[in-house]
């Protein structure tokens, strides 16, 4: 799972992609499977991983390298949402429209 997740960019992208599509009608579940050829039980153990890493990373505000990995993790996060908020901007979604009243 580590070849088709290599890194902490890609975990977040995926992250985002999920995130950002659902807010816009979305189902993750088939951004997983469709877009990156993952399943769920796949999707977890991927997240588990880079969870911890990130966890690792961040644990202790006082150890050498924690401001860099702090503002590189930011910066991801800020690049992919970014990202999905521009693919998804014409995108809205109706929950009721097809509700008269």
């Amino acid at each position: 799972l580590l070849k088709r997740v290599p890194d902490f960019d890609t975990y977040q992208k995926i992250f985002w992609h999920q995130s950002i599509g659902h807010g816009h009608g979305v189902d993750p579940v088939t951004i997983l499977e469709n877009d990156y050829k993952l399943s769920l039980t796949e999707w977890a153990q991927v997240s588990t991983h880079w969870a911890a890493f990130s966890r690792e990373k961040l644990s202790e505000h006082t150890s050498p390298g924690y401001m860099e990995w702090y503002n590189k993790e930011a910066a991801i996060r800020e690049k992919w949402e970014a990202h999905f908020n521009e693919l998804y901007k014409n995108q809205k979604i109706d929950l009721a429209g097809d509700i008269d009243f």
